[in-house]
């Protein structure tokens, strides 16, 4: 199965330390255009979620979204959840005000992963349209 968000172990790491700290957690992808890497980090049901908001994957139990909006443009990579210190911009409720935050990377995604995706169910709100501009 190929993945549309994985995440670094120091992300993983980082993610189960917010998480003994403060319980569940949901993760997003900034939907900003000044610092579109920023990932901000809330505990669940700590903000309401925007109808506009697109699932995309679970990260060490977290589930993970991105901006509507911005799903055409993410739809041909993988996001790559990592931590950058310190924290580049945006806003992160669970991260120290100075200290390490959450980004995203990004990389294509291979002609067969485009083959294997295009075979997996759609997430929720990803245009499958999207998937043939691959093909």
């Amino acid at each position: 199965m190929v993945k549309r968000v994985v995440a670094s172990v120091r992300a993983r790491l980082m993610i189960d330390r917010l998480r003994e700290q403060h319980g569940d957690l949901v993760l997003q992808l900034a939907g900003g255009w000044g610092e579109p890497n920023t990932v901000i980090c809330t505990l669940d049901g700590e903000l309401p979620l925007d109808p506009a908001l697109v699932w995309i994957g679970e990260i060490a139990g977290c589930p993970f979204y991105i901006d509507g909006g911005q799903r055409r443009y993410w739809q041909h990579v993988q996001l790559i959840l990592d931590v950058a210190e310190p924290a580049q911009g945006g806003e992160q409720s669970l991260a120290p005000e100075y200290g390490p935050g959450f980004i995203a990377r990004s990389r294509r995604f291979s002609t067969e992963e485009w083959t294997i995706l295009s075979t997996q169910a759609c997430p929720p709100g990803l245009a499958t349209e999207a998937m043939a501009l691959a093909a």
